[in-house]
């Protein structure tokens, strides 16, 4: 009866709940004991796989808490990059401000300066106008 399950056959007809049912009836001592063997092997294998799902567990634990730490590590960062920003560009702002102011500056400077090109031609225009009247 065990056999058949071991090797993946149907045993629908021979399971141990009609065996037990049977054992009312009457079991042997050789099926009492090959239920008993067949409870204790799976039993056996239902205690190694919660072993292996609680060591997949606590590794998945760990992993979560990694995560965790790198998560506030990044969120951390991504602040501190968001406070750079914004003083970058007031910065920027500032910046702007300053190039437009001397901007305006220079254009100032550039028509007094055309200014002073104009009077110094004129007054150079006229001493030689004076100097050909002399000769």
């Amino acid at each position: 009866m065990f056999s058949e399950l071991a090797r993946g056959e149907s045993a629908e007809a021979n399971s141990p709940v009609q065996a037990q049912g049977k054992a009312e009836e009457s079991m042997t001592p050789e099926e009492i004991e090959r239920t008993i063997q067949f409870i204790l092997q799976h039993e056996a294998q239902v205690f190694a796989r919660i072993d292996r799902l609680s060591e997949a567990s606590e590794r998945h634990e760990k992993a979560i808490e990694r995560h965790d730490n790198l998560i506030s590590q990044l969120t951390d960062l991504v602040g501190r990059l968001a406070q750079a920003e914004i003083r970058l560009v007031e910065r920027m702002d500032t910046l702007a401000e300053r190039m437009d102011a001397l901007a305006v500056a220079h254009k100032e400077t550039d028509e007094r300066l055309n200014a002073l090109i104009v009077t110094v031609e004129r007054y150079i225009a006229g001493r030689n106008g004076d100097r050909a009247q002399g000769q």
